[in-house]
């Protein structure tokens, strides 16, 4: 999966950033929160932008994630391919969802390395990547 890597690195390094509320912004996504049931957050196409909505009743951590996952589709996915949401139970394998979970973990770990003493647990948690997101941890 070097290519998500790659992806990333672009990102990150022509916007010199890798916060996800920072590089929404700069790729001229609006971002809004709304407080779904189920859903954790989604990207959509209206009216020739992209939007991103995610769930208001997240953690801020969690939030941030989603915007990073949210944001691997957009990096990752063909113009015009639907919209992608996440809901409470699908943290579902399909090559889609997994490509833009490894982005979100590759955008938000960056160049950091686990502390000394410190567990891939407690490195996954300090990043604000969600414990079942940890084998995506290089």
């Amino acid at each position: 999966m070097d290519y998500i890597r790659q992806k990333v690195e672009g990102i990150v390094n022509e916007n010199m950033t890798n916060n996800p509320f920072d590089l929404a912004q700069s790729l001229g996504l609006s971002v809004y929160f709304s407080p779904f049931s189920k859903i954790k957050g989604m990207i959509i196409s209206a009216f020739g932008r992209k939007i991103i909505i995610v769930n208001s009743l997240l953690s801020e951590g969690m939030q941030r994630f989603v915007l990073a996952h949210e944001l691997g589709h957009h990096a990752l996915s063909p113009s015009g391919s639907g919209y992608f949401f996440i809901t409470e139970n699908s943290l579902m394998e399909s090559k889609i969802e997994y490509e833009a979970n490894r982005f979100a973990v590759d955008l938000l770990a960056g160049d950091e390395e686990p502390e000394e003493g410190e567990t891939i647990e407690q490195f996954a948690n300090r990043l604000c990547i969600p414990s079942e997101m940890i084998r995506l941890i290089r």
